[in-house]
């Protein structure tokens, strides 16, 4: 499992030739490093002397999103798992017979599934994303400020997991027949990247003015 690796052994399975794990699983990374780094600066806030100033209600939320996050960044990892092992499924399924109709019949049914799997798993990355921005932008406007940049390198790790992940969905797309289903793919593909842009930018550029201040 990929979670059990250690860096060097993960960063050169991913440097293989297998072509799993891959930039899925590299996504889901991103994202569990961004949520994490979010969790760190309300660690480094909530109960420090960086909290003085702060109301009552605003370190309530930071409790609470740090909840969330501590739960979201190992969602992250669960997905990342489930990114690599879909793809392997997806590969296992291609290779099966085919020299009967009933082994056509099954081959298809896996197949069917798993073309589903990679390209569901990539977009419940981006999708769960999408739902921490209020939570970096919280650790921005409210965190340490010794621990800005963290919440603008989690803003970037977010950004970048959302838009690979995405990039995974959409290279998916041609296997999906159903036009509608993927039309809405792309619909909710284009407002999230629409999103990811603008508040990563908004982020980025906020702590940058205030590491220059």
């Amino acid at each position: 499992m990929l979670r059990e690796m250690n860096l060097d052994t993960f960063v050169n399975e991913l440097a293989s030739e297998s072509p799993a794990p891959g930039g899925g699983s590299a996504a889901g990374l991103a994202a569990s490093l961004g949520a994490s780094l979010t969790s760190m600066v309300f660690n480094l806030t909530i109960d420090n002397k960086a909290s003085d100033h702060l109301s009552p209600e605003i370190i309530d939320e930071m409790r609470k999103a740090r909840e969330d996050m501590l739960r979201i960044k190992t969602e992250f990892i669960d997905l990342m798992e489930k990114d690599t092992a879909s793809f392997t499924r997806f590969m296992d399924a291609l290779n099966m017979p085919k020299g009967t109709d009933e082994e056509k019949a099954v081959r298809k049914e896996k197949l069917d599934q798993a073309k589903i799997d990679i390209t569901e798993t990539p977009e419940r990355v981006a999708i769960l994303c999408s739902q921490i921005w209020d939570a970096v932008e919280l650790a921005n406007d409210y965190g340490n400020v010794n621990a800005v940049s963290d919440a603008g390198v989690a803003a970037l790790m977010l950004d970048a997991a959302i838009k690979s992940s995405l990039l995974n969905v959409k290279i998916n797309l041609p296997m999906i027949k159903d036009e509608a289903k993927k039309a809405a793919y792309v619909e909710r593909m284009n407002g999230m990247l629409a999103e990811s842009t603008e508040r990563s930018n908004k982020i980025y550029s906020s702590v940058s003015n205030k590491l220059d201040a």
